[in-house]
């Protein structure tokens, strides 16, 4: 994968998706240690995760719609297995960050 894939761009679901399934894989983590390594890697990457307001909130998004799509579960409040294959195609620029948005615009 290009590091400069996320070059620029601020840390949205669809890009946590990508960066989850590729770094944890296979395994089940908690939480924080996902928003935290998540985090990490996208700024690494060249990606402006300080544009995203709340970057628990994008992962968690990220990890529900990856729950929804079977390639994750939560066994435990906390902790996510991370079931799917790093290569999973996933649009940059899906609607679910759009949906995000209207969701956290609500809660304030």
């Amino acid at each position: 994968m290009s590091d400069l894939l996320f070059q620029g761009l601020p840390l949205t679901p669809a890009i946590a998706r990508r960066l989850i399934l590729e770094i944890f894989g296979g395994k089940t983590s908690h939480r924080q240690d996902i928003v935290d390594r998540i985090v990490q890697v996208h700024r690494a990457r060249g990606g402006d995760a300080g544009a995203s307001s709340n970057p628990t909130a994008t992962i968690k998004k990220a990890l529900q719609l990856l729950k929804e799509a079977g390639l994750a579960s939560n066994p435990q409040q906390g902790y996510w297995n991370v079931t799917g294959e790093p290569n999973e195609e996933i649009d940059l620029h899906s609607s679910t960050d759009a949906e995000l948005e209207d969701s956290s615009a609500k809660e304030d």
